[in-house]
């Protein structure tokens, strides 16, 4: 999620002087899904793998993941789901499937116990001709909640979903072409307002006063690509601001992630105020 422009304080605390190492989510699982924070996203290209969980994809897609990402978002205001995966090429195949994790979170999807239950699922098509966009999306043909496998199996949209006020979703994206290529994936026709419009906030600061660096843990994930030395200052005791000369991701990798490190040019102190 990009909230660089986005300033909040939080005040610590404690600061532990010790350092950590933190697990990171691949954006291939469920956990670790993006949160939709803006109606258009651009993939350049899909992830190789299927990150560290192999997870239930759908029953239009055999159950199977393959090269995955997916997204997460909560319902704001209720209206209809409407979306278009458009391949950079056309010639790739997208598929996708699409849960209601509310109650069931992202363990509901692999246990098939009904808590998360699959809500919508596409894998329509084709291995002779152009695929171009699929999705959920009534005024581009979309009829039916589960299309697929191929071309004789539907068409590759599904019909607009209504959607609560509340609930909350989480959609897998699958590259079942093997592109290198990625797509736009467009929200912006939906009545429902889904974007996350709560800004990520440091949850948790470890010290280490030896190399004058912050390890940073925030709320939510965060685009790695848009975080920058500027989006974060540390305030003394007495109120004197001072700025990072970096921040490294913990995974230079990962599209998002929640922790970060930064690296001090000046004394840190057992309290102080971050700013983000």
């Amino acid at each position: 999620m990009n909230m660089g422009s986005s300033v909040r304080n939080i005040a610590i605390l404690s600061v532990l002087l010790s350092s950590r190492v933190f697990a990171q989510p691949s954006t291939s699982d469920c956990d670790g899904a993006i949160q939709l924070c803006g109606g258009v996203f651009t993939e350049i290209s899909a992830p190789p793998g299927t990150g560290n969980v192999y997870e239930f994809t759908g029953v239009c897609n055999a159950n199977a993941e393959t090269m995955s990402l997916w997204y997460t978002f909560t319902v704001q205001q209720s209206g209809d789901l409407n979306f278009v995966l458009d391949p950079a090429n056309d010639l790739d195949d997208y598929d996708w499937g699409l849960f209601n994790i509310t109650n069931g979170g992202c363990a509901g999807i692999n246990a098939q116990d009904g808590s998360s239950p699959e809500v919508n699922c596409n894998s329509y098509g084709s291995l002779a001709n152009a695929n171009g966009p699929t999705g959920i999306s009534s005024g581009n043909g979309g009829t039916g909640t589960s299309n697929g496998p191929g071309d004789t199996n539907g068409p590759p949209f599904n019909a607009d979903l209504a959607v609560q006020v509340g609930q909350t979703y989480a959609l897998v994206v699958m590259n079942w072409t093997g592109s290198p290529d990625g797509y736009t994936i467009d929200f912006t026709q939906s009545t429902a307002s889904l974007y996350d419009q709560t800004p990520p906030v440091p949850v948790e600061v470890v010290a280490n006063c030896g190399n004058q660096s912050f390890h940073l843990e925030f709320s939510e994930q965060i685009v790695t690509s848009t975080v920058e030395p500027a989006d974060i200052t540390i305030t003394s005791p007495s109120g004197e601001v001072f700025n990072f000369i970096n921040v490294t991701p913990d995974n230079s990798m990962a599209f998002a992630q929640t922790g970060y490190r930064s690296i001090l040019v000046r004394v840190c102190w057992s309290r102080a105020s971050t700013h983000w």
